[in-house]
């Protein structure tokens, strides 16, 4: 492996701290660079303004403990791998970390140099694995998602040509409707008209009939503006040829 392993050592145990150190100092394959804080907030801190490739966490520390150690270094630096570090009282625990998303875990005391590198490199290789699966997942929900926009609004649009072409058949239906009326209409209105007109001529040239003449002339004015609205309704029905705009 090529390159400097930057690691971030959790651990509140000088101890501890001391051989772990040396164990990554006298590994001649990997070289790391090791970071080490003894509380949980003090790391919090480091990670989230450096860049670190591992991080080594023991779960028992001064300001937190067990699986809420490990859920606040995850909150913190979600993409960065972690191996939780135990006692021998802590492997139950340590076994539920890793069902919580840590990439593996050491009971202390009981590893060696060699051992410690290869998890932290098998850490390292299965997050990358594991972030490259998930942008793929997440590529993929989002393609979905727009596709699925997509076919909504393709039945949206066919939706609404539909309702446009419903509303089409509709009118064309009513002018049919319309164009029947108002034939039927307008031929007794054409009687009304002419009978009308006939005895307002009559009822003009004879005195006695002079009383018809106003009731007359409302039939006339009437039937002409009936005959009117009958005109205008059959010219608006009237299909028409789309002009070019």
């Amino acid at each position: 492996m090529t390159g400097i392993v930057h690691v971030l050592l959790i651990e509140d145990s000088p101890s501890d701290r001391e051989m772990i150190r040396r164990g990554l100092d006298r590994h001649r394959r990997v070289e790391c660079l090791v970071t080490s804080h003894e509380t949980l907030g003090k790391a919090v801190t480091a990670v989230q303004n450096s860049h670190f490739d591992i991080i080594l966490l023991d779960l028992s520390l001064p300001d937190s403990h067990g699986l809420d150690s490990l859920r606040k270094v995850m909150e913190a630096a979600p993409e960065v791998p972690v191996v939780v570090l135990s006692g021998l009282q802590d492997e139950q625990t340590a076994v539920e970390a890793v069902e919580q998303g840590a990439q593996d875990f050491l009971t202390k005391g009981r590893f060696e140099a060699d051992l410690l590198i290869r998890s932290i490199l098998y850490a390292m290789q299965r997050k990358r694995l594991e972030l490259t699966l998930q942008r793929a997942n997440d590529e993929l929900e989002s393609r979905v998602k727009q596709r699925t926009e997509q076919i909504r609004q393709m039945q949206d649009d066919a939706w609404r040509r539909e309702e446009e072409f419903a509303h089409a058949a509709r009118l064309t239906m009513l002018g049919e409707m319309m164009t029947g009326l108002a034939h039927e209409v307008n031929q007794p209105l054409m009687s009304i008209v002419a009978f009308a007109s006939t005895a307002q001529q009559l009822a003009a040239s004879k005195a006695a009939h002079s009383e018809l003449a106003e009731p007359l002339e409302r039939i006339l004015k009437g039937a002409t503006l009936a005959g009117e609205i009958i005109r205008r309704l059959r010219r608006m029905v009237r299909r028409r040829e789309p002009q070019r705009g």
